[in-house]
């Protein structure tokens, strides 16, 4: 269970941010063992997907439950949240593949198919991360200072402490 955190739920959710681009480095370094054909150490990408695996879950269940709500109480359900949860959706197809694989890799099972799905599941998470943090939570700090957006305030910590304590 992820402890209560002192910050906002906004500045939790970019301190995750924060935490999560570290763990796109360390897939960066397997990514470029396996273009390079350089030995990998199959066990620690297997413990880096399913950890990076469990952090995403988390993270998109927090989001998904508490700013994306939000955002289609305050801007409707076609605005920005929409968008942003079909990239939950790829990106969790994508990581489902990751995960897959790397329950079933051993040394000799890493190739270029894989390679090319890591590439393209880091630049999607990063994507992803930079829009949220340079947009949509921006925009979502904004709506919280609305005069008329106290009731929904309540609401969304409310829900922010149930997805971290639940």
């Amino acid at each position: 269970m992820q402890s209560t955190p002192t910050l906002t739920p906004i500045e939790y959710l970019e301190h995750q941010h924060r935490h999560l681009l570290e763990q796109i480095e360390n897939l960066e370094k397997f990514k470029t063992q396996i273009e390079r054909g350089a030995p990998v150490d199959y066990k620690a990408f297997r413990d880096e997907i399913i950890y990076l695996d469990r952090e995403l879950h988390f993270h998109k269940r927090v989001e998904e439950q508490t700013i994306y709500p939000l955002l289609a109480v305050l801007t409707g359900e076609d605005g920005p949240a929409s968008f942003v949860v079909l990239e939950h959706r790829r990106m969790w197809n994508m990581m489902n593949q990751l995960r897959e694989w790397a329950e079933q890799t051993t040394n000799n099972t890493f190739n270029a198919h894989l390679s090319e799905t890591l590439s393209a599941f880091i630049n999607i998470l990063r994507l992803h991360i930079e829009k949220e943090n340079k947009i949509l939570f921006p925009q979502v700090k904004r709506l919280l200072n609305r005069p008329d957006s106290q009731q929904i305030i309540n609401a969304f910590h409310i829900r922010f402490a149930e997805q971290l304590n639940g």
